[in-house]
């Protein structure tokens, strides 16, 4: 449903999820623009089976999903209108070559949905611990001993600690232009719209306050330098859309 909002009704013909798991969002995909072909491509073998038996039994046409990963997607050049990556980007093998190849499959007006943790945000929430990413993983995992926080310290092995500044420069290279959807959110926040909140309610009640004391704009321009906020949330299209 956020999608659909973020992208201002587009009606896509054909959408791919890159890491469709056991096929959630596909399926909701699939519900909201049930004319589309979707297709979710995702590396473990056990979440296709789960995924591809759902449709069975669902008895769902055009939906479809792959074993394959990111950085090497089975598909035509600029087959796909609406591209979904959602808490992905951060566990792929190579962030450059994941963002390479979803240009490659993206329609000349084909929008990328993409959505993950901002490792400028002091928090790991994979392991639910209060760091600094960007100091490197030997002192997250220094960190995640000292909060007794080790059940999912196995996740630090593939983490790619993304954020905005290494996200934008690849979109740079790759000459692609993008929204920043979190941004916008906050300014939605300080304005008063709270219902996009999930967590962090605590920071999004000082948003407001900044709001009222007429001080929204300066600290706004002071986030949007350090690009420090909880998530990613980008809308990315090409430059000749």
């Amino acid at each position: 449903l956020r999608i659909k909002s973020d992208t201002n009704n587009f009606k896509p013909q054909y959408i791919l999820e890159i890491g469709s798991s056991v096929g959630v969002i596909c399926l909701k995909a699939k519900d909201l623009y049930p004319e589309a072909r979707v297709i979710g491509i995702e590396p473990e073998k056990e979440a296709i089976f789960v995924s591809h038996n759902m449709t069975i039994d669902f008895k769902l046409n055009d939906l479809f999903f792959i074993n394959g990963e990111g950085e090497n997607l089975p598909f035509r050049d600029q087959q796909f209108d609406l591209i979904i990556c959602h808490t992905v980007i951060e566990h792929v093998k190579n962030v450059d070559f994941v963002l390479s190849e979803m240009k490659r499959v993206l329609s000349p007006k084909g929008l990328i949905h993409l959505e993950a943790p901002n490792y400028n945000w002091p928090y790991e929430p994979h392991l639910g611990i209060w760091c600094i990413p960007r100091l490197g993983k030997k002192f997250v995992k220094v960190l995640s001993k000292i909060q007794k926080k080790n059940s999912n310290i196995m996740f630090l092995d593939h983490l790619q600690f993304v954020h905005p500044q290494s996200i934008e420069k690849n979109l740079i290279k790759l000459n692609m232009s993008w929204d920043n959807l979190y941004i916008k959110k906050i300014f939605s926040i300080m304005n008063g719209n709270n219902s996009s909140v999930k967590q962090y309610e605590k920071l999004s009640k000082i948003l407001k306050f900044f709001n009222k004391l007429g001080l929204n704009k300066i600290l706004l321009k002071i986030i949007t330098l350090a690009k420090t906020y909880p998530s990613i949330m980008y809308l990315i299209y090409k430059k000749n859309n």
